[in-house]
């Protein structure tokens, strides 16, 4: 198309804003940079705009020369007078002479000024610019003037004075606001998301205050937003009302006046109805969308639309931008933004970018969406409403800001994709059609669930088993008990799934004892034999003494003391007993249980007894005097001699085989002492230990000495040399420690020690080699103290757990267990039921509800006929080593075996 034809083509409102625009520029330059941004990437309109201002022009000037002689019936434009070059530094306009420009806006010039009279201050110089003093400018400039008078609020710039210069261009004078835009401010100083609401509250006050006197500032964005110190606080100013509109009433005799399609304020900080450039007059909300573009860029570091965006378009295409295109919301924003970029808008907000994402969602993202609402009537309707939901969110009250409803968005949606909603339907009738297919599908989810279920199920038996193998069978017993119905930990959701190999475990992880002799209703601290391995006993925080008859294994007396037992002994030759507490210990003739001699004292404590291998003299370490040598026969101290205890009574103390040699400890040095029986002369001492030593123990033929300490070691010594010959060291969940202590046989082959955890377990080892001979499982708790009786076949502990019980050394007398789990086991309804695995692990017994009772082989599970229960009231069941006995424990203690 050719230029002329071109250039006959109407313009549509869009492009005749433009035309009506550049027309009144009169600085080439000007008009030029203008063409620029409106035209943005368009080269056509361009050409055909600059054509049609030519043309203009050429009309103008024919109006001007008037060759038809039209003379005053015809309006001429007359001809702008030549450029006059800018105000420089050290001129003076009126009173004021200008220091320096600061500042330039679309249709001004801002300078530091100093005003001369009648007083001497730096104020803020505005003047319209050189080539911008058409008639709409100047009533704009003048209106900003007018405007400013009208304010008075501490967040404004106050207007001073006003006036024209020589050549008629109007200036006015406000105070002069030294400090930078508001964003710059909070992101120089790295102000957190409240500081910067803060500040943003303050901006909010000043709008309300603008709002109430009749202006409209439509231009609010940071660089009419400054931030200036007084007394090092923070005060946000806001300038520049040079396109205000009033509201109410005339600002000027020439009052603006918003021509048809004119484009008015910056694009980026622009509300859809400015954009829009329609018969829709601009209110005070269009103030309310800037503010939420200022507090979105605030928080953001970036505006809605990006304003490098908006400048790149044409006017038609950045108006679709502003009117029709949802901005992101903050969080999303924040995410979407690249690595470096993310972690610099966080680190000015000194944030981490994900914490900084999560603190702009929920409220603030309310609160910023509703400002920036297309539609005005859903916007606040004051800057104070912001203002007031922000407080509500400072204070963690609810806001009234909610994010638009999905019946609101769909409509805006449909509105502007037409033939795409029209599509939706179609895909929404497929995906109901789809969803009724689906309904089919719901048993096979099922399924899925019961799988997991089953994976759930395997991989607690693969944990119960290690936790066995290691010996935490409490931790073991925890895992099955959640698949067993009734117990508080079965997810009743949940089908039951044990098989035969939850049977298998539960048997395994019942305790391992040959029987629970007892308990006590607290700690038990201290356990042993008589010489003859005939009697037991027990003593513990409940201030009772137990004995126990090891062939019955029932209790065969009580003996009450005064406080917590915490230590107790025979003598070697069975004829002394001796008990202690805090403040006594009490020496009896046995048996007969007579009390020979007591010892009381007001601090006494005794932990250790050793008795000399004649059962003539009783060692012990006293707490408050140190080691003392009693005479048993005639009950009397005839020795005692200090030793360094603080505030740990040693542990270790003994007598060698020939009763010439006593060995303690000093329990804070870890050291080992031998001394003289006869004169108490310390004969040799070494350092055996780091930390405190918790027993030791001569072996038989009284030439090695065990030791074990509290940190965690057991270590055997050469008594004639102080060498150390081996030493068993144990991680940190399982050795020795000040109430696991080591023990060592009569014959002082073989050593017990004792984990510290939960669910613990006993290991006995030879001293020789070291290997763990056997350990022993079914504690729930520390184990506190134990003994080797005399004949080496069996080993008594005493637990936190309150229990008392009674090991068998020997793996085929454990065969012969008959273990009470069958009380453990139960089905939700119904009587009790059992089981038993054969030792070989061919058989299993099942009982069932019915008073009946099958035999399983195992692996291929093959069930036998069921058989009627030989007995009433069952308690327990077990099959005997060999396989060919079962073993059926009524509640009354009746064996019947079948």
């Amino acid at each position: 198309m050719d230029p002329e034809a071109q250039s006959a083509t109407p313009l549509d409102p869009v492009e005749e804003a433009i035309f009506n625009t550049a027309s009144e520029l009169v600085d080439a330059q000007a008009r030029a940079a203008f063409l620029n941004r409106a035209c943005g990437n368009d080269c056509a309109l361009r050409n055909r705009l600059e054509t049609l201002l030519r043309a203009h022009a050429q009309a103008s000037q024919f109006f001007a020369d008037d060759p038809l002689g039209l003379g005053e019936q015809v309006e001429t434009t007359k001809a702008a007078p030549p450029m006059e070059p800018a105000e420089p530094a050290g001129s003076t306009i009126g009173r004021y002479k200008l220091l320096q420009k600061i500042g330039e806006g679309g249709m001004g010039l801002v300078y530091m000024a100093e005003q001369q009279e009648p007083v001497r201050r730096r104020v803020a110089l505005k003047i319209i610019k050189l080539g911008m003093d058409t008639r709409s400018v100047v009533a704009r400039f003048e209106a900003e003037r007018q405007a400013l008078a009208l304010m008075d609020h501490p967040n404004i710039a106050r207007i001073l004075d006003g006036g024209t210069t020589e050549t008629g261009r109007p200036y006015f004078v406000m105070e002069l606001v030294q400090g930078i835009s508001i964003t710059e401010y909070c992101d120089k100083n790295q102000l957190t998301v409240s500081a910067r609401i803060q500040l943003f509250l303050k901006v909010c006050e000043a709008v309300q205050s603008a709002h109430q006197k009749g202006i409209i500032h439509r231009d609010i964005k940071p660089s009419n937003v400054m931030v200036t110190l007084h007394d090092g606080v923070p005060v946000p100013k806001v300038i520049d009302f040079g396109v205000a509109k009033a509201t109410n009433q005339e600002l000027t005799a020439k009052t603006l006046f918003t021509n048809y399609a004119t484009l008015i304020g910056t694009p980026a900080y622009m509300s859809p109805e400015q954009a829009e450039m329609s018969g829709l007059d601009v209110d005070t909300r269009s103030d309310i969308y800037s503010l939420g573009v200022l507090l979105y860029e605030l928080l953001t570091g970036t505006t809605p639309f990006p304003e490098q965006r908006l400048r790149s378009v044409g006017y038609g295409e950045m108006q679709r931008i502003i009117t029709q295109e949802e901005p992101q919301r903050l969080r999303t924003r924040i995410s979407t933004m690249e690595g470096a970029t993310q972690n610099a808008v966080a680190k000015n907000r000194s944030a981490e970018a994900i914490a900084l994402g999560n603190q702009l969602k929920g409220d603030l993202d309310s609160i910023v969406m509703k400002c920036l609402e297309k539609d005005r009537t859903r916007r606040y309707e004051n800057a104070t409403g912001i203002a007031a939901d922000i407080q509500r969110h400072l204070q963690n009250e609810p806001v009234q800001a909610r994010p638009a409803s999905a019946a609101y968005r769909m409509q805006k949606f449909a509105r502007r994709n037409k033939v795409g909603v029209a599509v939706a339907a179609i895909v929404l009738l497929a995906i109901l059609a789809s969803l009724v297919v689906a309904a089919i599908s719901y048993r096979q989810t099922q399924l899925a669930a019961i799988r997991a279920t089953r994976f759930q199920y395997a991989s607690d038996m693969n944990l119960a088993r290690a936790a066995a193998e290691d010996g935490n069978l409490f931790r073991a017993l925890q895992l099955l008990d959640r698949h067993r119905p009734g117990s508080s930990n079965y997810n009743a959701k949940i089908p039951d799934l044990r098989g035969w190999e939850w049977l298998q475990l539960w048997k395994e992880c019942q305790s391992e004892e040959i029987a629970t002799l007892g308990s006590h209703s607290n700690d038990v601290i201290t356990v042993g034999f008589s010489p003859d391995g005939k009697t037991a006993f027990s003593g513990g925080n409940d201030r009772l003494l137990r004995l126990w008859d090891t062939k019955t294994m029932r209790q065969s007396g009580v003996i009450p003391h005064n406080q917590e037992v915490i230590g107790a002994a025979f003598s070697p030759d069975g004829r002394w007993f001796v008990s202690s507490t805090d403040t006594n210990l009490i020496v009896r003739e046995w048996p007969g249980q007579a009390i020979k001699s007591v010892v009381t004292k007001e601090w006494f404590r005794v932990n250790t007894l050793a008795f000399s291998p004649d059962s003539k003299l009783l060692a012990w370490a006293e707490y408050s005097r140190g080691i003392v040598l009693w005479d048993l026969e005639g009950g009397r101290e005839v020795a005692n001699f200090p030793g360094t205890f603080g505030w740990i009574v040693p542990l270790g103390l003994a007598f060698s085989p020939d009763g010439r040699t006593l060995a303690h400890t000093e329990s804070e040095t870890g050291e080992i002492l031998l001394r003289n029986v006869s004169d108490l002369s310390v004969t040799r001492r070494w350092q055996a230990h780091s930390w405190y030593i918790t027993r030791i123990f001569f072996s038989a033929d009284g030439k090695q000495l065990v030791s074990g300490s509290a940190d965690r070691s057991v270590k055997v010594w050469d008594v004639a040399s102080g060498r150390e010959v081996k030493q068993f060291n144990y991680p940190l969940g399982f050795g020795a420690s000040r109430v696991s202590s080591p023990r060592l046989s009569a014959d002082g082959t073989m050593l017990a020690t004792a984990s510290s955890g939960g669910g613990v377990a006993i290991s006995i080892q030879e001293i020789s080699s070291g290997r763990e001979v056997i350990r022993l499982r079914g504690n729930k708790n520390m184990v506190s103290d134990g003994a080797f009786s005399p004949d080496g076949r069996t080993f008594i502990s005493g637990s936190y757990d309150g229990s008392v019980r009674l090991w068998s050394l020997s793996a085929s007398s454990r065969e012969l267990n008959v273990r009470q789990f069958a009380a453990d086991y139960q089905e939700p309804r119904g009587p009790k039921n059992g089981f038993s695995l054969s030792p070989d692990g061919r058989h299993l017994v099942t009982v069932f509800t019915n008073a009946t009772f099958s035999i399983h082989e195992i692996p291929n599970l093959v069930e036998s006929p069921r058989h009627p229960l030989p007995v009433k009231n069952l308690a327990a069941v077990g099959i005997a080593a060999g396989g060919k006995l079962i073993a059926f424990v009524e509640e009354a203690g009746n064996v019947v075996f079948w």
